[in-house]
Order: C-alpha cells, then structure tokens, then sequence
C-alpha cells in the first residue's frame, strides 16, 4: 500500500458520527439557519440516500456563520429527535463547516459517515 493511499485512509478513518447522532434516518429533515436564528437558508429531507438541501431567499452566503438543525426521523418513537450544530458556510457555499473549530465538513460526514450525499438545490 502506498504511502498516499495510507494517509487517506487514516483521514477516512477520522471522521466520526456527531455527538448524538449514531444514525440519520430516511424521512429526517436538515435544516440550515442563519446564526441569529431567524430566517432559514436552506432546507432538505433525506430520501434514498441523498439529502437535497433547497436554498432559501439569497441561499447559503461565503463564510456565513448559520446553525444546522437535525430533524431525526425516529418512527418507533413517533417522535422526531433534534440535534443542534454551529457552523460556517464554506468561501465556495458548497458546504457547511461544523463546529469545533470548522473542523468536519458537513458534505464530508453525510457521505463517510451515515453514506448520504448531499446536493444543493440553488433555484431560486
């Protein structure tokens, strides 16, 4: 094995669940608002593996400081379970970095992770 294919792996290796969230059902709802809690910017259901974000008013704005909200879909309960991270809107606006410190890329985890991909739907 290569020396580049070990580093990829140690770093595919690093990423992990988020706090509280084991597991992000078909059916869970992610929204993404802006830090002062007020207005959302984009909201997304996870359906057959894939989590279509739809942006809301000017969308997801470069370096934009905005909370993302889990909605978990948890039908043995017949509840839906909420989970609460900060984050910052990548330069790009392609992804979200997650607390701690920008450190987890929210595209990255959804699709390591729990395998969901995540597509931005920027009509407006």
């Amino acid at each position: 094995m290569s020396f580049a294919a070990v580093l990829l792996l140690l770093a595919s290796l690093a990423l992990s669940p988020l706090p509280g969230i084991p597991a992000i059902p078909e059916g869970s709802e992610i929204q993404v608002v802006r830090d002062d809690g007020q207005s959302f910017v984009a909201i997304g259901m996870v359906t057959a593996g894939v989590l279509l974000l739809n942006t809301q008013g000017n969308g997801l704005s470069p370096n934009e400081p905005v909370k993302v909200w889990f909605l978990l879909a948890n039908k043995a309960k017949r509840q839906t379970d909420q989970k609460i991270f900060s984050g910052r809107v990548t330069p790009d606006s392609n992804d979200i970095l997650l607390e701690p410190n920008d450190r987890y890329s929210l595209r990255d985890v959804l699709q390591k992770v729990y395998h969901i991909e995540l597509k931005l739907d920027r009509r407006r």
